[in-house]
């Protein structure tokens, strides 16, 4: 039967063939061959969008649907851009260049389709955009004599672009040079003349675009700026100048023999003070101890300026006033020797900013301990108990003067009692896992006095644990009775005899789990014959959190491992593992994340043999609870397909067919895929209440191999929460160029578990 409805498929299949390729015949009622309208066909265009167009029509009126196939660079154009539209036009973006290819097909409302001829186009190369934005602008006058030329342009399709410059008196003006910049320097310029200039522009493929012919005129005579002043005074980075009655001087001209103004700029921060028609300015008296900086703007009665260098000097500087110590005050007793503040106060009789180093020690003449502190306080830790100290100050500003304080002396006070040093290496490890349900617990911890210590022990499952044991003498305690799989916490708190308490951290631990479930129900069934070569394991555990070692062999005494730590109960070996008509044995061991574990039955299955033609198999799938999945149909071998008839069988009150997926539940995949407008795949025969769904498939030309990949993609709706159900195919026929069935092997089950 199903080989009667594959040789019906193949015979409508070439029925739609003759009427494809006799479209423009009437009585076959199928469209006439589209015609090109725009662009048209080899030609060459410049633009980066264009409107394809075409003109078609039906033999009956009917109203058409075209499909758009659109590529770049592509003897065939393969890309479908737009499907199913009414009008004969299409806008498309494109890029110079590059070479297109496109065609349509016409639909009429019958679905008789005609398909058109290929058309191709060109988009050429674009040119440089003619040079514009030209500076000097075209017509402008008074430009000085030492202007630079420059312009804007750039090519549309980004190639590089260099510029042929045409310059001179003439109004045919000659070409003077090439560069790839925007700009060109002409050099000294005559006064009162009008120059010509011109910028061709050209692409790398010999595109031109040539500018406007520009002029302007140069400046009648040009102004020369003044002199930048010069020979300070007082001079560049002098020091200790006398700040009363202090006169800036300096030199300076024009060359055009202009009459100048000079501005002056002055200060501590540069700032302008005034300006003056001579070669000096009065200050006055200024600041003791001072750095001051400041320059001359020489400007002429044509706006020519000139900006000196700018210049320093300092004045005389005076020594900080004395340091005045205040704390810890001369001769105390009892100074905690940490955290010791010092405190001091100091001023400098100009103002100027402070820094202050400090100096303490044992000896009466103490070392230098910090520099240039900022403020006035400083706090530190010193190293001994009942001990005298001895401090000073010294008070430096911003000219390196320095100023030192006297210096006095106090004494620290005796040692404290240290607490206990914090509990610490437990055992067992924080956070250890699998620990046995009767452990010993145990610490390290010392006193750093000698002092002899007690230990209070919490215990508990709550991370706050609660008290367990008081005035321990030992590091250690050994707990019993406590529950697998549980998380404890403790924390241990050492006194010393002079009341001090450190408390420790809190630690956990979590006793060892009782085994995992082993796994059970495998997938093959135990003992099970004629199974694929080309099967996946499965199993049931019932487990979370755990992972599967798989043991395979020919014997039960040859089983070796072959996956570790697989998360999910699926195991999936690669191509041809599995040898046709051989006895196999597996198990699967379980393993939870603290090591505990549990090992599966050996079980056994027998494959079945290759066909010689090669198999069809369905993948096994797990899947969450409710979830929806797709199964793979996997071809294996197939070499020179023309046509596939599947049925697939399935339980409907546990999976069925999601046919608001691909083509009614059903899409292409791997090598079907990539020559999917050459497939031609009906709309697949759905019955989701008898559980089953019929697939046929034909090559429209030429086979089609299937070496080792999903071929078709099954879309299912999965009702089940728990458990596992089966997928089979009831019926396969595969025909090779000739029409033959070819002798193809099939999966036996395509297993589904919840997990």
């Amino acid at each position: 039967m199903r080989s009667v409805k594959f040789i019906t498929l193949i015979v409508t299949i070439a029925t739609i063939t003759i009427l494809l390729s006799s479209c423009a015949v009437n009585k076959q009622s199928a469209p006439y061959k589209p015609v090109v309208t725009n662009p048209k066909n080899g030609s060459t265009i410049l633009a980066t969008s264009v409107i394809l167009s075409w003109n078609c029509s039906d033999p009956n009126n009917s109203p058409l649907t075209y499909t758009l196939y659109f590529d770049h660079n592509a003897a065939t154009p393969t890309t479908i851009i737009a499907s199913s539209i009414s009008r004969n036009f299409y806008q498309v973006s494109v890029n110079y260049n590059t070479s297109y290819s496109w065609r349509v097909i016409a639909k009429n409302e019958k679905g008789k389709t005609t398909i058109g001829d290929v058309w191709t186009f060109k988009v050429g190369n674009a040119l440089p955009v003619k040079p514009y934005d030209e500076k000097p602008t075209s017509g402008q006058t008074n430009v000085s004599t030492s202007t630079k030329l420059s312009w804007n342009s750039y090519d549309p399709d980004g190639d590089t672009v260099t510029y042929s410059v045409y310059f001179g008196t003439s109004t045919v003006p000659p070409f003077v040079g090439k560069t790839p910049f925007k700009t060109y320097n002409p050099g000294p310029l005559n006064a009162s003349t009008t120059y010509y200039w011109q910028i061709v522009a050209e692409d790398v493929k010999g595109g031109k675009a040539t500018g406007t012919l520009w002029h302007f005129k140069t400046i009648a005579k040009p102004n020369r700026p003044p002199l930048p002043a010069s020979n300070p005074s007082p001079s560049n980075g002098q020091k200790n100048v006398q700040p009363i009655n202090v006169k800036l001087s300096w030199q300076d001209s024009d060359p055009d023999g202009d009459p100048l103004t000079y501005y002056v700029y002055f200060g501590k921060k540069l700032t302008f003070i005034g300006t003056t028609t001579s070669l000096t300015y009065s200050l006055g008296t200024i600041d003791y101890g001072a750095t001051y900086t400041w320059m001359i703007v020489s400007k002429d009665p044509h706006g020519g300026v000139a900006t000196s260098n700018v210049w320093s000097f300092s004045t005389i500087d005076r020594a900080p006033n004395k340091p005045i110590l205040k704390s810890p005050s001369n001769g105390a007793t009892n100074v905690a020797v940490n955290g010791v503040v010092f405190s001091w106060s100091g001023s400098d009789p100009d103002g100027n900013p402070l820094t202050y180093n400090l100096y303490f020690g044992t000896s009466t003449n103490p070392p230098l301990q910090k520099r240039n502190i900022m403020t006035t306080s400083y706090k530190a830790n010193l190293k001994k108990y009942n001990t005298k100290y001895y401090w000073k100050v010294v008070a430096i500003d911003s000219f390196g003067k320095e100023s030192p304080s006297d210096t006095w002396s106090f004494k620290t006070s005796n040692p404290p009692n240290r607490p206990p040093l914090t509990p610490s290496n437990p055992n067992p490890a924080n956070e250890a896992i699998g620990v046995s349900v009767s452990p010993t617990l145990s610490w390290q911890d010392s006193d750093p006095d000698g002092d002899p210590l007690t230990y209070d022990l919490y215990f508990g499952t709550s991370s706050n644990p609660p008290l367990k044991h008081s005035g321990l003498t030992d590091r250690s305690f050994k707990i019993s009775g406590l529950t697998n799989s549980t998380k404890y916490y403790w924390k241990v708190v050492a006194k010393d005899n002079h009341g001090n308490v450190t408390t420790g951290p809190v630690w956990s631990f979590t006793t060892i789990s009782l085994p995992p479930n082993a796994a059970s129900s495998p997938y093959p069934a135990n003992g099970q014959t004629a199974v694929s070569p080309d099967t996946q394991l499965s199993w049931y555990s019932g487990n979370s959190n755990v992972t599967y070692t798989v043991y395979i062999g020919t014997s039960k005494n040859s089983m070796k491992p072959v996956a570790y730590n697989l998360n999910s109960s699926l195991f999936t070996p690669v191509l041809n593992y599995f040898q046709a008509s051989t006895t196999y044995y597996w198990k699967v061991v379980t393993k939870r994340y603290d090591g505990s574990s549990s090992t599966s039955p050996i079980w056994s299955f027998t494959t079945g043999a290759n066909a010689p033609d090669g198999r069809v198999v369905l993948d096994d799938v797990i899947v969450g609870a409710k979830a929806p999945f797709i199964l793979g149909v996997r071809g294996i071998a197939l070499s020179g397909v023309k046509g596939i008839h599947i049925i697939l069988k399935f339980d409907p009150s546990k999976v069925v067919i999601d046919t608001s997926k691909g083509n009614n539940g059903v899409s292409l995949a791997g090598p079907l895929s990539t020559g999917e407008g050459n497939v031609f795949l009906p709309s697949p025969t759905v019955d989701n209440s008898n559980g089953t769904i019929d697939i046929s498939l034909a090559i429209l030309s030429g086979t089609v191999n299937i070496p080792n990949n999903v071929c078709l993609k099954v879309y299912f709706k999965n009702k089940m929460i728990e458990g596992v159900t089966t997928i089979s195919i009831s019926t396969l026929d595969v025909r090779n160029a000739s029409n033959k069935t070819m002798d193809v092997s099939k999966s036996d089950l395509g297993v589904i578990r919840v997990q």
